[in-house]
């Protein structure tokens, strides 16, 4: 019978009981962080007698189902520094929007990856006729700004990732603390959603 002590998290093997080839598996499994789901308890792996000290089970039974417990284990500690990083990264692309166009540029960088001009471009959508008397259409391949005549044919990247669109400057803009801040086009978010853009960043333009 193997025997076990009274431990955080219930009932833990006696390690001077546990044959030698078995201790680290348990010694692994106990020195994990205890806040865990319950199926990564080794309790479902004993069945206690009337006498505390006593498991029902064979050792061999209990170390096999240890086993599994601890890659158990082993797999929500990686699912959960991955979860860490995913919500780094959230919350960083987050701070940047929260901030404003006033803290932009500790956000977007240039990427130093476009062969032509690299400009702070943003995305916009208005119920309103453009500078062209057109109607609006946020899903459209169009763009303000304000350094090239209406009508100007542009060829915008974005160099995080390589997508292209090409657009047609049909109103004005950006203005505002955006043109202060550097921000020289503004892409309608049909446009700015076909190269994968979310927020204010730098793009290349030809």
């Amino acid at each position: 019978m193997q025997q076990f002590v009274a431990g955080k998290s219930g009932l833990i093997p006696a390690l001077g009981s546990i044959p030698n080839g078995s201790r680290a598996i348990f010694a692994a499994m106990f020195a994990r962080d205890s806040v865990l789901p319950s199926f990564c308890h080794l309790e479902p792996c004993l069945s206690s007698s009337q006498h505390p000290g006593v498991i029902r089970r064979r050792f061999d039974s209990v170390r096999s189902c240890a086993e599994d417990v601890v890659h158990c284990r082993e797999l929500m500690m990686t699912m959960k520094s991955t979860g860490i990083a995913i919500l780094i990264g959230l919350l960083t692309v987050t701070s940047a929007g929260a901030a404003g166009w006033s803290s932009v540029h500790k956000y977007v960088k240039r990427s130093g990856n476009c062969a032509g001009q690299e400009i702070l471009a943003s995305h916009y959508s208005s119920g309103k006729r453009t500078a062209s008397g057109e109607r609006f259409d946020a899903s459209g391949n169009t763009a303000a700004g304000r350094t090239w005549p209406l009508g100007t044919v542009l060829t915008v990247t974005n160099p995080k990732n390589g997508r292209s669109v090409t657009v047609r400057i049909n109103d004005r803009g950006p203005y505002g603390i955006a043109y202060q801040m550097g921000a020289r086009l503004d892409l309608a978010r049909g446009a700015a959603a076909r190269i994968g853009m979310h927020s204010s960043q730098y793009v290349c333009v030809a």
